[in-house]
């Protein structure tokens, strides 16, 4: 796929050629820009579980382990995000396979609060009653995310908290392209229709 420039890109390239010649911040400073990114995406994939701060080690661990063969033919954050899309599918099997139902009972109180929905809701000044609506919208939809078919939910989640296109999430996955634009479809019409059951009116918005 043909892009255009893309300054995250090349700064993300310039952190890896660092850490590849020794520089160990370069790898610091990618934790950082990515890292709160690829938590998030984790926790909401995997529900609540208690092995969610293990599985993100995972992921920088097989970053570290996998980084020189990266090679920048792609976004790092295409590469970075296929590797914790992977590793979340691999735990997902493994844990069934164990009868670890997912729990959504309790939150684990981590992770980035407002998530995937910060594009919903303005959040510039506002009153405290605002405010605590906000939270409790929030709630609902992370409740209405939980709660969507797996495919459904992963392609949401890829689609909401990266800058992956439709075409990048459908190489990675190896999903056709039309198939990755239904699944979000059928997300957003199961979230808006989670929501409209509990009388919640805010509109769900989506970044395609």
């Amino acid at each position: 796929m043909k892009e255009g420039h893309d300054p995250g890109k090349a700064e993300d390239l310039e952190l890896i050629d660092r850490y590849l010649r020794g520089d160990l911040d370069g790898l610091d400073q990618l934790v950082r820009r990515h890292g709160r990114a690829v938590y998030s995406f984790i926790y909401r994939f995997l529900g609540t579980d208690p092995y969610v701060d293990d599985v993100y080690q995972d992921v920088w661990m097989r970053v570290v382990k996998s980084l020189a063969k990266f090679g920048g033919r792609s976004r790092f954050t295409t590469w970075l995000f296929q590797i914790t899309r992977n590793i979340c599918i691999d735990y997902l099997r493994k844990r069934k396979r164990r009868g670890n139902p997912l729990s959504l009972d309790e939150p684990s109180g981590q992770g980035d609060q407002e998530g995937p929905y910060r594009n919903y809701i303005q959040s510039k000044d506002a009153p405290v009653d605002e405010i605590v609506d906000r939270r409790e919208l929030v709630k609902h939809l992370e409740e209405a995310v939980a709660q969507l078919p797996d495919d459904q939910r992963e392609v949401f989640l890829l689609r909401e908290k990266t800058s992956m296109t439709f075409e990048e999430i459908s190489t990675m996955s190896g999903i056709p392209r039309n198939t990755v634009k239904s699944r979000m479809r059928y997300a957003l019409e199961n979230i808006r229709r989670f929501l409209q059951k509990r009388n919640i009116g805010q509109e769900v918005m989506t970044n395609g």
